[in-house]
């Protein structure tokens, strides 16, 4: 007599299959493997929903219950802030380090984009510290050289960079004016043009006549000229044209208010409000400006400059920290790798 046989693998699948659901492998009944066998029609049982009719009853019985959180409204998006391109898309508040102090009362404050605290001077310890700085030998000359560089970068930075300043762009140069005045600021003023004439761009200085101008600025003049710019001493000799920039050194700190009266001033202030250029401000008075600036640029320490100043820049003079001391200040460099480095409003102040 022969054995019992044991079930191969695919023999136990099929056993198990049948004593899970019924024999053949399907636990139905006529009806059901009927309504299996017949196409569904979609269009038909879709058109018997009353999707109006269903949303009507769930917001009449919700409307008795108004401590009930629907759904639909916890998922409704709201709309996105946009951003500008220099512009952190995380909010938060920012780390300040504070290794730069004054010894002055409260004169504002402002921080690098890594949180180091750079304070504000008063007008009277930046001429303490302008005093010691001339007496060491940092004359007016290399601040106008380091001066000028720095506004070059920025005002690159404006007319679109490597975009058009290029030796193949030669049909679409940028133009710049320049509106100096006659102190130390326009100095400043015309060194920039000098050095952003380097740079393939075509520049205009504008510069009040007078009888004689400071030895540093007569100086620096002569210089600009050798780069073949043009200098104009009237407002109507501006250009009538668009131009690509506008740099303002016009103003002195302590004679400001006396300079925007005079006939010069209320001509370069009225063309420039003419034009739609961006402007870019060299060492300013901590005043409104008397027309619209996006950005402005200052040496060592920053006075407490409005926000109608724009994007302020501080530029690194390369004055040695021994010499703050003398004045009073404890001094370490916020500048890092950069040589010009952009400042923002303290979340303190």
């Amino acid at each position: 007599e022969r054995g019992v046989r044991t079930p191969t693998r695919g023999e136990r699948f099929r056993q198990r299959d049948e004593d899970c659901f019924g024999q053949g492998g399907s636990a139905l009944n006529e009806y059901e493997k009927k309504l299996i066998e017949e196409e569904f029609d979609f269009e038909k049982n879709l058109a018997m929903f009353d999707k109006n009719t269903v949303m009507a009853e769930i917001d009449a019985e919700l409307g008795a219950q108004p401590d009930i959180v629907r759904l639909v409204h916890c998922n409704r998006r709201q709309p996105e802030q946009k951003y500008r391109n220099d512009e952190n898309v995380l909010t938060g508040v920012m780390a300040e380090y504070r290794q730069i102090t004054t010894g002055e009362a409260e004169c504002g404050e402002f921080v690098t984009d890594l949180g180091l605290v750079v304070p504000c001077v008063s007008l009277a310890l930046r001429e303490r510290l302008q005093a010691v700085i001339m007496n060491h030998g940092l004359g007016v000359e290399r601040q106008a050289e380091v001066m000028g560089r720095a506004a070059t970068e920025l005002a690159i930075q404006l007319l679109g960079g490597q975009h058009r300043l290029t030796p193949t762009n030669m049909h679409q140069v940028p133009t710049a004016v320049f509106l100096c005045g006659t102190s130390q600021v326009g100095t400043f003023g015309i060194s920039a043009a000098r050095h952003l004439a380097s740079h393939g761009a075509k520049t205009q200085v504008y510069l009040p006549e007078a009888d004689h101008y400071p030895h540093v600025l007569e100086t620096e003049l002569r210089l600009y000229r050798l780069t073949g710019g043009k200098v104009v001493t009237r407002g109507k000799d501006l250009p009538k044209g668009s131009v690509d920039l506008i740099v303002t050194a016009m103003e002195d700190q302590e004679m400001w208010s006396q300079e925007r009266c005079q006939p010069w001033h209320r001509s370069a202030t009225a063309w420039a409000e003419a034009c739609r250029a961006p402007v870019l401000a060299i060492d300013p008075p901590p005043h409104a400006p008397a027309f619209e600036v996006k950005m402005t640029l200052v040496g060592g320490l920053p006075l407490h400059h409005p926000p109608e100043a724009g994007k302020l820049y501080l530029a690194n003079l390369g004055i040695p920290k021994n010499i703050y001391k003398e004045v009073g200040i404890k001094f370490s460099s916020p500048f890092g790798a950069k040589f010009v480095i952009p400042l923002h409003k303290s979340c303190t102040t």
